[in-house]
């Protein structure tokens, strides 16, 4: 009697406990199940509460990703997806050319996935968002905005906030500059927040610089400025044809198809043209070079560089967009000692300038990611937000 007195208190103890699991049971298999489809179709079950994949949604939507435009990739796990998104961004529709390798933290996206799908911690704990203080202040700044219903405000500051996302995939933790092109401004950030800003120099309207990430892997010290032919023949040519004192005025030499300097007295000028002109043209060093004393090389497929400039007044302007593309630098020695990991310049490196001086490339230890963006609206130095132009017109 005592054995079936116990065996019917284990299976009422079982009963009782199936009464109190099955409707977690029921919302975690909800839960599963909508792991699958698009995220415009996100269901919810009212006697459970919303399920995952909507609560997921409405934080996105509360840390600047735009989820009325998300759309999971076919065949993906909406879930894992939406994850990737909040933490890690996508592609600004602007770039033009990736040249960086990602590190993403897949490891940190599985573990958050996991959790979520089992103990159902709050969202703002589990999910992984960008390490970064300067992405965190931007945040701040949007969840304000989003409080007082300021929706032009809010599309650019959540364009924004997805850059910051997307950029943190390349970076790995280490410092990276980042060229805001409307700003006509370079910063250098790392995860504890800003290390150096200044001023720059970019295209015009006409001349505009891409939108592009690549690496700097070394700097060059008494550069040559290898003019680019479009530049050669539409601007420089007919001031040659009306004078080759021009060539001498500029410190610009002629080179060869086979890139040995060529007597400018031997050249039939006369019947050069856009179309027809075999030669190039590269400026020589020193302090009168159009790229100044150092050019950071970076690996892309345009002619585009940071480099010092011998028109340093230029940076006391408010509006700075006056290049060819090119990226000039205010504070170039700074750049390039944070980039070399030590002071290997000093400031009369740009005021004493040697006479007849060669190229000399220095090797970064590590490559070191540039950022050309279009941002309309980012931090300024004291942490407010600060908007800027949409000077190209691009349609963001």
């Amino acid at each position: 009697m005592k054995y079936l007195a116990d065996a019917m208190f284990n299976v009422g103890f079982l009963v009782s406990l199936l009464v109190l699991v099955a409707p977690w049971v029921s919302c975690r298999q909800a839960e599963r199940a909508d792991l699958g489809g698009s995220v415009e179709d996100a269901p919810s079950t009212p006697a459970n509460g919303p399920t995952l994949r909507t609560r997921l949604l409405a934080f996105a939507d509360s840390v600047g990703v735009d989820t009325s435009t998300f759309q999971v990739p076919a065949g993906a796990d909406s879930i894992r997806a939406l994850l990737r998104e909040i933490r890690y961004g996508h592609p600004p529709k602007y770039l033009r050319y990736l040249g960086l390798e990602e590190h993403l933290d897949t490891l940190t996206l599985r573990t958050a996935h996991q959790q979520l799908l089992t103990f159902a911690p709050p969202l703002a704990e589990a999910v992984p968002q960008p390490p970064s203080a300067h992405y965190r202040q931007l945040l701040r700044h949007y969840q304000r905005l989003r409080q007082t219903g300021q929706p032009d405000s809010l599309a650019a500051l959540r364009e924004t906030l997805n850059a910051y996302r997307w950029m943190s995939r390349f970076t790995d933790g280490q410092p990276y500059a980042v060229v805001s092109i409307p700003a006509t401004e370079l910063v250098v950030l790392h995860d504890t927040g800003e290390v150096l800003r200044m001023r720059v120099i970019v295209g015009t309207k006409t001349h505009q610089t891409p939108s592009f990430a690549t690496y700097c892997s070394q700097i060059i010290t008494y550069p040559y400025w290898h003019v680019p032919q479009s530049i050669a023949v539409r601007e420089m040519l007919p001031k040659i044809k009306r004078s080759t004192h021009y060539l001498e005025s500029q410190n610009l030499q002629v080179l060869g198809a086979d890139g040995q300097p060529v007597d400018p007295a031997t050249v039939a000028w006369a019947e050069l043209n856009a179309q027809h002109f075999p030669y190039r043209l590269r400026q020589s060093t020193g302090c009168d070079n159009a790229l100044g004393l150092i050019k950071f090389d970076l690996q892309s497929p345009y002619a585009i560089y940071l480099h010092d400039t011998n028109a340093r007044s230029l940076f006391g302007r408010e509006a700075r967009w006056l290049s060819h593309g090119c990226i000039r630098l205010q504070k170039p020695i700074e750049l390039a000692n944070l980039m070399l990991g030590e002071n290997r310049m000093n400031d009369d490196f740009l005021t004493k300038c040697q006479l007849d001086a060669k190229p000399t490339s220095l090797a970064l230890n590590r490559p070191f990611p540039v950022f050309m963006m279009y941002l309309l609206v980012d931090l300024d130095r004291q942490g407010n937000l600060r908007w800027s132009p949409n000077i190209y017109n691009w349609k963001l």
